[in-house]
Protein backbone atom coordinates (compact mmCIF):
# COMPACT_ATOMS: atom_id res chain seq x y z
CA UNK A 1 0.00 0.00 0.00
CA UNK A 2 0.68 3.70 0.17
CA UNK A 3 3.50 5.59 3.01
CA UNK A 4 0.79 7.19 5.28
CA UNK A 5 3.01 7.49 8.57
CA UNK A 6 6.33 9.27 8.97
CA UNK A 7 9.54 7.41 9.33
CA UNK A 8 10.05 9.17 12.85
CA UNK A 9 6.78 7.31 13.98
CA UNK A 10 7.93 4.08 12.52
CA UNK A 11 9.90 1.62 14.78
CA UNK A 12 9.42 0.46 18.23
CA UNK A 13 8.29 2.60 21.27
CA UNK A 14 7.56 2.19 25.04
CA UNK A 15 3.33 2.52 26.03
CA UNK A 16 3.29 3.41 29.88
CA UNK A 17 0.07 1.41 31.69
CA UNK A 18 -1.13 3.90 34.10
CA UNK A 19 -1.51 2.59 37.70
CA UNK A 20 0.90 -0.53 36.51
CA UNK A 21 3.74 -1.11 38.57
CA UNK A 22 6.08 -4.28 38.91
CA UNK A 23 4.39 -4.90 42.62
CA UNK A 24 1.00 -4.95 40.96
CA UNK A 25 1.08 -5.74 37.39
CA UNK A 26 -0.06 -9.35 37.87
CA UNK A 27 -3.02 -8.16 39.81
CA UNK A 28 -4.70 -5.41 37.25
CA UNK A 29 -5.02 -7.56 34.21
CA UNK A 30 -8.15 -5.10 33.39
CA UNK A 31 -6.23 -2.51 32.75
CA UNK A 32 -5.86 -0.93 29.35
CA UNK A 33 -4.26 2.69 27.68
CA UNK A 34 -4.45 3.64 24.33
CA UNK A 35 -2.00 5.39 21.92
CA UNK A 36 -2.02 7.33 18.63
CA UNK A 37 0.24 6.95 15.56
CA UNK A 38 -0.34 9.95 13.17
CA UNK A 39 -0.93 9.64 9.53
CA UNK A 40 0.94 12.19 6.98
CA UNK A 41 -1.22 14.24 4.13
CA UNK A 42 0.91 14.51 1.29
CA UNK A 43 -0.25 15.65 -2.02
CA UNK A 44 0.33 11.46 -3.62
CA UNK A 45 -1.83 9.56 -5.01
CA UNK A 46 -1.05 5.80 -3.65
CA UNK A 47 -3.03 3.13 -3.40
CA UNK A 48 -4.37 2.87 0.43
CA UNK A 49 -2.74 0.90 3.01
CA UNK A 50 -2.75 0.00 6.89
CA UNK A 51 -1.03 0.70 9.68
CA UNK A 52 0.06 -1.94 11.94
CA UNK A 53 1.05 -2.27 15.68
CA UNK A 54 2.78 -5.35 17.44
CA UNK A 55 3.12 -5.98 21.25
CA UNK A 56 7.16 -7.54 21.83
CA UNK A 57 7.17 -9.55 25.13
CA UNK A 58 9.24 -8.59 27.85
CA UNK A 59 12.81 -9.60 27.65
CA UNK A 60 13.35 -9.26 31.30
CA UNK A 61 10.55 -11.99 31.72
CA UNK A 62 7.78 -9.15 33.48
CA UNK A 63 5.00 -9.57 31.06
CA UNK A 64 4.49 -11.35 27.91
CA UNK A 65 2.51 -10.79 24.77
CA UNK A 66 -1.16 -12.22 24.13
CA UNK A 67 -1.33 -14.50 20.91
CA UNK A 68 -4.79 -13.79 20.47
CA UNK A 69 -4.54 -10.81 19.33
CA UNK A 70 -0.78 -9.15 20.03
CA UNK A 71 -1.34 -7.15 16.62
CA UNK A 72 -3.96 -4.73 15.16
CA UNK A 73 -4.18 -2.81 12.19
CA UNK A 74 -5.84 -0.08 11.08
CA UNK A 75 -7.23 0.91 7.11
CA UNK A 76 -5.97 3.71 5.75
CA UNK A 77 -7.13 5.17 2.97
CA UNK A 78 -5.65 7.41 0.34
CA UNK A 79 -6.99 11.15 -0.40
CA UNK A 80 -5.57 12.41 -3.46
CA UNK A 81 -7.43 10.80 -6.24
CA UNK A 82 -6.64 11.56 -9.61
CA UNK A 83 -9.80 13.18 -12.13
CA UNK A 84 -9.11 11.73 -15.79
CA UNK A 85 -10.75 13.80 -18.84
CA UNK A 86 -10.48 13.09 -22.93
CA UNK A 87 -9.49 14.88 -25.70
CA UNK A 88 -10.12 14.70 -29.63
CA UNK A 89 -7.79 15.86 -32.34
CA UNK A 90 -9.11 18.84 -33.90
CA UNK A 91 -9.93 18.68 -37.78
CA UNK A 92 -11.55 15.82 -39.67
CA UNK A 93 -9.78 12.20 -40.05
CA UNK A 94 -9.16 10.95 -43.28
CA UNK A 95 -10.10 6.87 -43.58
CA UNK A 96 -6.61 4.94 -43.00
CA UNK A 97 -5.13 7.34 -40.50
CA UNK A 98 -5.08 6.85 -36.92
CA UNK A 99 -7.36 9.01 -34.65
CA UNK A 100 -5.46 9.92 -31.52
CA UNK A 101 -7.35 11.16 -28.46
CA UNK A 102 -5.54 11.97 -25.12
CA UNK A 103 -6.43 11.43 -21.33
CA UNK A 104 -5.68 14.43 -19.33
CA UNK A 105 -4.90 13.17 -15.67
CA UNK A 106 -5.15 15.85 -12.81
CA UNK A 107 -3.81 15.54 -10.32
CA UNK A 108 -0.97 13.56 -11.44
CA UNK A 109 -0.17 10.33 -9.47
CA UNK A 110 3.16 8.97 -8.06
CA UNK A 111 2.36 5.72 -8.98
CA UNK A 112 1.20 3.96 -12.24
CA UNK A 113 -2.78 2.95 -12.66
CA UNK A 114 -5.02 2.01 -15.31
CA UNK A 115 -7.96 3.76 -16.50
CA UNK A 116 -10.82 1.99 -18.05
CA UNK A 117 -12.17 3.55 -21.67
CA UNK A 118 -15.00 2.65 -23.83
CA UNK A 119 -14.47 3.01 -27.90
CA UNK A 120 -17.47 3.45 -30.11
CA UNK A 121 -17.98 4.35 -33.69
CA UNK A 122 -22.21 4.40 -33.97
CA UNK A 123 -23.59 4.23 -37.33
CA UNK A 124 -19.89 3.60 -39.68
CA UNK A 125 -17.76 1.58 -40.66
CA UNK A 126 -14.31 3.70 -40.36
CA UNK A 127 -13.35 1.08 -37.25
CA UNK A 128 -13.45 -2.15 -37.13
CA UNK A 129 -15.52 -4.21 -34.92
CA UNK A 130 -12.29 -5.20 -33.07
CA UNK A 131 -11.12 -1.54 -32.43
CA UNK A 132 -14.71 -0.66 -29.99
CA UNK A 133 -15.53 -1.66 -27.17
CA UNK A 134 -13.45 -1.16 -23.69
CA UNK A 135 -10.02 -1.51 -22.99
CA UNK A 136 -7.43 -0.21 -20.22
CA UNK A 137 -4.92 2.35 -20.47
CA UNK A 138 -2.16 2.51 -18.37
CA UNK A 139 -1.11 5.67 -16.86
CA UNK A 140 2.36 6.47 -16.32
CA UNK A 141 3.56 7.61 -13.07
CA UNK A 142 4.00 11.21 -12.64
CA UNK A 143 2.36 11.26 -16.38
CA UNK A 144 -0.20 14.58 -17.10
CA UNK A 145 -1.14 13.06 -19.97
CA UNK A 146 -1.38 9.38 -21.79
CA UNK A 147 -2.35 8.54 -25.34
CA UNK A 148 -5.47 6.39 -27.02
CA UNK A 149 -5.22 5.64 -30.48
CA UNK A 150 -7.93 4.28 -32.32
CA UNK A 151 -6.95 2.70 -35.83
CA UNK A 152 -9.25 3.13 -38.60
CA UNK A 153 -10.21 0.83 -41.89
CA UNK A 154 -8.90 1.95 -45.18
CA UNK A 155 -11.23 0.19 -47.36
CA UNK A 156 -12.56 0.69 -50.97
CA UNK A 157 -15.90 1.01 -49.82
CA UNK A 158 -17.97 4.41 -50.60
CA UNK A 159 -19.32 5.26 -47.40
CA UNK A 160 -21.45 8.23 -45.73
CA UNK A 161 -19.29 10.86 -46.26
CA UNK A 162 -18.05 11.74 -42.45
CA UNK A 163 -18.45 9.77 -39.65
CA UNK A 164 -17.46 9.89 -35.64
CA UNK A 165 -15.49 7.57 -33.32
CA UNK A 166 -16.06 8.42 -28.99
CA UNK A 167 -13.90 7.85 -26.43
CA UNK A 168 -15.36 7.55 -23.18
CA UNK A 169 -13.90 7.56 -19.84
CA UNK A 170 -15.21 4.99 -17.60
CA UNK A 171 -15.35 4.84 -13.29
CA UNK A 172 -12.22 3.18 -11.27
CA UNK A 173 -11.20 2.64 -8.30
CA UNK A 174 -8.39 4.76 -7.69
CA UNK A 175 -9.74 7.67 -10.31
CA UNK A 176 -12.64 9.77 -11.16
CA UNK A 177 -13.87 10.54 -14.58
CA UNK A 178 -14.37 14.09 -15.08
CA UNK A 179 -17.78 15.61 -15.07
CA UNK A 180 -19.34 15.42 -18.35
CA UNK A 181 -18.68 16.47 -21.35
CA UNK A 182 -14.99 16.34 -20.29
CA UNK A 183 -15.46 12.47 -19.82
CA UNK A 184 -15.79 11.62 -23.49
CA UNK A 185 -14.45 13.63 -26.81
CA UNK A 186 -15.75 12.24 -30.34
CA UNK A 187 -13.56 12.96 -33.51
CA UNK A 188 -14.84 12.89 -37.32
CA UNK A 189 -13.76 10.79 -39.98
CA UNK A 190 -14.24 11.21 -43.81
CA UNK A 191 -14.45 8.86 -46.34
CA UNK A 192 -11.38 8.67 -49.15
CA UNK A 193 -12.91 6.17 -51.73
CA UNK A 194 -13.86 6.92 -55.47
CA UNK A 195 -17.64 5.89 -56.52
CA UNK A 196 -17.41 2.39 -59.03
CA UNK A 197 -19.37 2.96 -62.17
CA UNK A 198 -22.07 0.89 -60.98
CA UNK A 199 -22.39 3.79 -57.83
CA UNK A 200 -21.88 6.51 -60.50
CA UNK A 201 -24.68 4.41 -62.49
CA UNK A 202 -27.24 4.88 -59.66
CA UNK A 203 -26.96 8.64 -59.32
CA UNK A 204 -28.12 9.45 -62.45
CA UNK A 205 -31.04 10.72 -61.36
CA UNK A 206 -28.96 13.31 -58.95
CA UNK A 207 -26.62 14.15 -61.98
CA UNK A 208 -29.88 14.83 -63.80
CA UNK A 209 -31.01 17.57 -61.33
CA UNK A 210 -26.86 18.88 -61.39
CA UNK A 211 -27.20 19.88 -65.39
CA UNK A 212 -29.90 22.71 -64.35
CA UNK A 213 -27.35 24.21 -62.23
CA UNK A 214 -25.33 26.74 -64.13
CA UNK A 215 -22.20 25.38 -62.50
CA UNK A 216 -22.81 21.75 -62.98
CA UNK A 217 -19.47 20.98 -65.33
CA UNK A 218 -17.72 23.02 -62.52
CA UNK A 219 -19.02 20.68 -60.03
CA UNK A 220 -18.40 17.98 -61.35
CA UNK A 221 -14.57 18.88 -61.94
CA UNK A 222 -14.34 19.54 -58.21
CA UNK A 223 -15.58 16.34 -57.13
CA UNK A 224 -12.66 14.88 -58.72
CA UNK A 225 -10.58 17.42 -57.22
CA UNK A 226 -12.35 16.25 -53.79
CA UNK A 227 -11.04 12.61 -54.10
CA UNK A 228 -7.37 13.35 -54.60
CA UNK A 229 -6.83 11.87 -51.19
CA UNK A 230 -2.79 11.27 -52.17
CA UNK A 231 -2.36 15.22 -52.04
CA UNK A 232 -3.39 15.17 -48.43
CA UNK A 233 -6.02 16.02 -45.80
CA UNK A 234 -5.62 19.80 -46.12
CA UNK A 235 -6.49 19.48 -50.16
CA UNK A 236 -9.42 17.21 -49.91
CA UNK A 237 -10.87 19.70 -47.12
CA UNK A 238 -10.00 22.26 -49.31
CA UNK A 239 -12.06 21.07 -52.23
CA UNK A 240 -15.11 19.59 -49.90
CA UNK A 241 -15.75 23.26 -48.62
CA UNK A 242 -15.59 24.39 -52.52
CA UNK A 243 -18.51 21.63 -53.07
CA UNK A 244 -20.19 23.47 -49.54
CA UNK A 245 -20.22 26.45 -51.46
CA UNK A 246 -21.83 25.24 -54.35
CA UNK A 247 -24.57 23.57 -51.91
CA UNK A 248 -23.34 19.82 -52.82
CA UNK A 249 -22.08 19.57 -49.86
CA UNK A 250 -23.49 20.56 -45.88
CA UNK A 251 -21.21 19.28 -43.83
CA UNK A 252 -18.26 21.71 -44.75
CA UNK A 253 -17.58 25.41 -43.76
CA UNK A 254 -18.05 26.88 -46.91
CA UNK A 255 -15.42 28.31 -49.13
CA UNK A 256 -15.63 32.19 -49.82
CA UNK A 257 -14.82 33.90 -53.67
CA UNK A 258 -11.97 36.14 -51.53
CA UNK A 259 -10.40 33.01 -50.20
CA UNK A 260 -10.57 31.04 -53.69
CA UNK A 261 -9.33 34.44 -55.26
CA UNK A 262 -6.27 34.15 -53.03
CA UNK A 263 -5.60 30.81 -54.35
CA UNK A 264 -5.95 31.48 -57.94
CA UNK A 265 -3.43 34.71 -57.25
CA UNK A 266 -0.89 32.23 -56.85
CA UNK A 267 -1.21 30.93 -60.39
CA UNK A 268 -3.05 27.81 -59.44
CA UNK A 269 -5.24 27.64 -62.56
CA UNK A 270 -7.63 25.43 -61.21
CA UNK A 271 -8.95 28.17 -58.73
CA UNK A 272 -9.52 30.85 -61.45
CA UNK A 273 -13.05 29.64 -62.76
CA UNK A 274 -13.84 28.58 -59.03
CA UNK A 275 -13.38 32.18 -57.79
CA UNK A 276 -15.03 33.71 -60.23
CA UNK A 277 -17.87 31.02 -60.04
CA UNK A 278 -18.28 31.86 -55.69
CA UNK A 279 -17.87 35.48 -56.85
CA UNK A 280 -21.19 35.39 -59.05
CA UNK A 281 -23.05 33.69 -56.22
CA UNK A 282 -21.87 35.66 -53.56
CA UNK A 283 -23.31 38.78 -55.69
CA UNK A 284 -26.41 37.49 -56.29
CA UNK A 285 -27.00 36.25 -53.24
CA UNK A 286 -26.74 39.80 -52.04
CA UNK A 287 -28.82 41.27 -54.45
CA UNK A 288 -31.72 38.43 -53.50
CA UNK A 289 -31.47 38.18 -50.06
CA UNK A 290 -32.54 40.36 -47.83
CA UNK A 291 -30.46 40.15 -44.42
CA UNK A 292 -31.99 38.49 -41.81
CA UNK A 293 -31.88 39.73 -37.90
CA UNK A 294 -28.90 37.73 -36.33
CA UNK A 295 -30.88 34.87 -33.93
CA UNK A 296 -30.71 35.08 -30.45
CA UNK A 297 -27.81 33.19 -28.96
CA UNK A 298 -29.18 30.41 -27.05
CA UNK A 299 -28.29 30.05 -23.33
CA UNK A 300 -25.78 28.04 -22.28
CA UNK A 301 -26.64 24.83 -20.65
CA UNK A 302 -26.64 24.73 -17.20
CA UNK A 303 -23.97 23.10 -14.49
CA UNK A 304 -25.97 21.10 -13.23
CA UNK A 305 -22.66 19.43 -11.03
CA UNK A 306 -20.42 21.76 -9.89
CA UNK A 307 -16.75 20.77 -8.84
CA UNK A 308 -16.73 21.38 -5.24
CA UNK A 309 -20.20 19.28 -5.14
CA UNK A 310 -18.51 16.61 -6.92
CA UNK A 311 -15.46 17.10 -4.71
CA UNK A 312 -18.05 16.79 -1.51
CA UNK A 313 -19.43 13.37 -2.94
CA UNK A 314 -15.82 11.96 -3.76
CA UNK A 315 -15.17 13.22 -0.05
CA UNK A 316 -18.71 11.20 1.22
CA UNK A 317 -17.60 8.06 -0.77
CA UNK A 318 -14.15 7.79 1.17
CA UNK A 319 -15.96 7.78 4.52
CA UNK A 320 -15.37 4.09 5.21
CA UNK A 321 -15.86 4.39 9.08
CA UNK A 322 -19.88 4.56 8.08
CA UNK A 323 -19.98 1.03 6.33
CA UNK A 324 -20.42 -0.23 2.91
CA UNK A 325 -23.96 0.65 1.94
CA UNK A 326 -23.26 4.32 2.65
CA UNK A 327 -19.53 4.44 0.60
CA UNK A 328 -21.64 2.71 -1.91
CA UNK A 329 -24.53 4.78 -2.20
CA UNK A 330 -22.07 8.14 -3.23
CA UNK A 331 -20.08 5.89 -5.41
CA UNK A 332 -23.23 5.15 -7.38
CA UNK A 333 -23.76 9.27 -7.27
CA UNK A 334 -20.45 9.82 -8.48
CA UNK A 335 -21.11 7.71 -11.40
CA UNK A 336 -24.61 9.07 -12.09
CA UNK A 337 -22.59 12.76 -12.32
CA UNK A 338 -20.08 11.17 -15.03
CA UNK A 339 -22.54 9.46 -17.17
CA UNK A 340 -20.90 6.08 -16.26
CA UNK A 341 -23.72 4.96 -14.05
CA UNK A 342 -25.89 1.81 -15.60
CA UNK A 343 -29.19 0.85 -15.28
CA UNK A 344 -28.70 -1.01 -11.67
CA UNK A 345 -25.91 1.98 -10.65
CA UNK A 346 -27.69 4.88 -11.02
CA UNK A 347 -29.33 7.31 -8.57
CA UNK A 348 -32.54 8.18 -9.41
CA UNK A 349 -33.73 11.52 -7.95
CA UNK A 350 -36.54 10.35 -6.77
CA UNK A 351 -34.24 8.04 -4.20
CA UNK A 352 -31.82 11.10 -3.32
CA UNK A 353 -35.40 13.16 -2.52
CA UNK A 354 -36.22 10.49 -0.33
CA UNK A 355 -32.57 10.36 1.43
CA UNK A 356 -33.32 14.33 1.80
CA UNK A 357 -36.66 14.16 2.67
CA UNK A 358 -35.21 12.22 5.99
CA UNK A 359 -33.22 15.51 6.96
CA UNK A 360 -30.59 14.58 5.56
CA UNK A 361 -28.77 17.80 4.46
CA UNK A 362 -26.16 16.36 2.29
CA UNK A 363 -28.81 15.03 0.11
CA UNK A 364 -30.60 18.47 -0.57
CA UNK A 365 -28.07 19.40 -3.26
CA UNK A 366 -27.78 16.18 -4.53
CA UNK A 367 -31.26 15.56 -5.36
CA UNK A 368 -31.31 19.11 -6.67
CA UNK A 369 -28.48 17.81 -9.27
CA UNK A 370 -29.50 15.09 -10.41
CA UNK A 371 -33.65 16.71 -10.98
CA UNK A 372 -30.91 19.03 -13.45
CA UNK A 373 -29.40 16.13 -15.00
CA UNK A 374 -32.58 14.13 -15.63
CA UNK A 375 -34.39 17.16 -17.60
CA UNK A 376 -31.44 17.95 -20.00
CA UNK A 377 -31.79 14.53 -20.89
CA UNK A 378 -35.60 15.02 -21.27
CA UNK A 379 -34.92 18.46 -22.76
CA UNK A 380 -32.04 16.89 -25.04
CA UNK A 381 -34.56 14.14 -26.68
Amino acid sequence: GGIFVADDDIGERTVTIPGVSEANFALRRDTSTSFTVATVDDAENEASGAVEAYINSDPDGRYEANTDPYYASVQVQDNDTPMVSVSAPSGQILEGQPVVFTLNINPVSSSAFSVNINVSAPNNDYVDVGGTGTRTVTIPANAATAIVQVNTVDDSVVEAAEGTVKVTVQYGGIYQPAIAPGNAATASIIDNDEPTDEESANSDSAEATDSLNPYADLIAEVRGYAIETQEGLAHVERWMRVLAAFGDNNGQNPMTAAEAQTYANRGWSRWEPIAAALTEIEAAQTDDQTPEPEPEPEPEPVACVSPELQSEVLNYSKETAQGEVHVERWLRVLQTFSGTANDSTIMLPSEAQSYADRGWERWVPIATALKCLEQQALNSG
